[in-house]
């Protein structure tokens, strides 16, 4: 990112700071570093757009109709006009119609990384996708007691502002600043910072050397502002890491605590489980004990909402299963596996299956 373009007080600071080193200059530098300024003036409005050249003679020159190829040979003509003319940046002026604003509230935390939070979430707060627009979100005030911000989010969409940018990349120009204008052309807030924006456009192209020491100095004043915020964020970083390590922890220790407590839980209910289905098997082995013969043998017996499950030997599987139907309790009494013959024995294998009438199924539940 440039790092002018995302300070402006820097920024600010250092076109005061050239200009008055520019007027202790020699004429003729003073007069080479001023005229490297001027800059072209590129107003959007809803009705088309408007060039408008900056310079000591005041050259103006505009389209309403706004087509790249035209407002080139607009700018190309100007130039050709005006040989002292060293245009290198522009200035971007968009109605304030042609912006979506919002303002958010947005967590404290999300002040660190507000770019990529409001890039993410960009098609909740709007009703457009990210890759559409270009956008600026800027915090406006904190509230450390309620631990949120707000913020100012403006949003134009890259439609709008095609034919513009292929005319600034066609005329070989850096972009300076971008602000939002009312009715009157009166800028609104501060300038803009569409960081896609200034990434994609030319950088402006190196000054002309004054003095090897006003480049030193430059170099000085460049790596300082440059530490300063590097600095600051180095040591928030550590501030966040603490912050983080102890909500790990805590974290771990949360888990842990769940864990044991899904344990607890999983005992508890599986042993409510056991008591009550051996309630309703002793209840039931009681009554079958007075049905079921001497020759048959009950290897497995399972209650399960209502169901009976049997699986034994007996000498007749089928007088089992009519003695089994002929009582009251029971109901769509039936093999669920075939009958089979023990070889050894003589004894039929069997699996059976039936239901428990609903106030049977009750008093087994009382049981």
């Amino acid at each position: 990112m440039n790092f002018l373009a995302s300070n402006p007080k820097i920024g600010s600071f250092f076109k005061w700071w050239l200009s008055e080193l520019a007027d202790m200059l020699p004429n003729g530098k003073s007069k080479q570093i001023k005229s490297s300024q001027h800059s072209v003036n590129l107003i959007v409005t809803e009705s088309g757009y408007q060039l408008k050249w900056e310079s000591e003679e005041k050259v103006e020159s505009a389209t309403n109709k706004f087509l790249s190829d035209e407002a080139l040979e607009l700018y190309k003509q100007a130039i050709e006009r005006n040989k002292k003319l060293n245009v290198k940046a522009c200035n971007i002026f968009l109605h304030q119609k042609m912006l979506l604003n919002r303002v958010l509230t947005l967590p404290l935390a999300t002040e660190e990384n507000l770019q990529n939070v409001i890039a993410y979430e960009m098609d909740r707060y709007t009703p457009f996708k990210r890759e559409d627009v270009y956008f600026d979100a800027q915090v406006q005030s904190r509230n450390k007691a309620e631990k949120k911000i707000t913020v100012s989010l403006r949003v134009v969409k890259k439609k709008a502002m095609s034919e513009l940018l292929k005319f600034i990349e066609s005329s070989q120009l850096s972009i300076e600043n971008i602000y939002c204008v009312d009715e009157n052309l009166e800028s609104i807030g501060g300038p803009l910072r569409f960081s896609d924006i200034i990434n994609s456009s030319t950088a402006t192209k190196s000054r002309s050397s004054a003095n090897k020491y006003l480049l030193v100095l430059a170099g000085i004043l460049t790596v300082i502002a440059l530490a300063m915020p590097i600095a600051k964020n180095y040591w928030n970083a550590q501030k966040y890491n603490a912050r983080f390590e102890n909500v790990e922890q805590e974290l771990v220790e949360a888990k842990e605590l769940l864990s044991t407590y899904r344990n607890m839980k999983k005992n508890i209910d599986l042993s409510a489980s056991l008591n009550s289905q051996n309630v309703k098997t002793i209840v039931l082995l009681n009554d079958l004990s007075t049905i079921i013969s001497d020759d048959t043998s009950l290897n497995r017996l399972s209650v399960d909402e209502g169901v009976v499950r049997l699986q034994g030997t007996s000498l007749s599987a089928s007088k089992l299963i009519s003695a089994l139907d002929s009582i009251q309790k029971f109901t769509d009494v039936k093999f669920t596996a075939p009958v089979t013959q023990n070889t050894a024995t003589g004894n039929e294998n069997f699996t059976i299956e039936m239901k428990l009438k609903t106030s049977e199924k009750n008093d087994a539940a009382v049981k």
